[in-house]
């Protein structure tokens, strides 16, 4: 079965294929999906049931997750990167024909500080897991 996470580093991966291609727009628009899938990867390890896990914004899940940046970075980053998925991929109001260099070499920035911030987190919760996993196997 499929993990967020690993969809998270798909959609970086052809992220960074795209920006390598100069095909900005959709490089952003899968940055912006990494963001997301990333932070429900946060939402999968603290709740394996999924309760909610659809219906969450990756700017939202962030400022929940870690009240340290509540008014602060990392929800700006994720806010910025989830600006691009209507705007790079539905025509409208907002409709973005063309991510320039400025905009890209920023997403790009934004996704790897959240890509630092996923690992780091994900492995503190999966060493919590364990060591809770190992507490109680002591019980037996």
């Amino acid at each position: 079965m499929e993990t967020y996470w690993g969809i998270a580093l798909e959609d970086y991966e052809n992220a960074i294929f795209a920006k390598d291609a100069s095909k900005n727009k959709m490089a952003v628009f899968y940055f912006q999906q990494f963001a997301e899938k990333g932070a429900k990867a946060l939402l999968e390890k603290i709740d394996p049931e999924h309760t909610f896990l659809k219906s969450h914004r990756v700017e939202n899940i962030l400022a929940a997750y870690d009240k340290n940046h509540r008014c602060g970075e990392l929800s700006d980053k994720a806010r910025y990167l989830t600006s691009f998925y209507f705007d790079t991929r539905y025509p409208g109001d907002n409709y973005v024909a063309v991510i320039d260099d400025i905009q890209m070499e920023c997403a790009l920035r934004y996704a790897n500080a959240l890509k630092e911030y996923f690992e780091n987190e994900l492995e503190k919760l999966e060493k919590s897991i364990v060591r809770k996993i190992n507490g109680l196997e002591g019980l037996r």
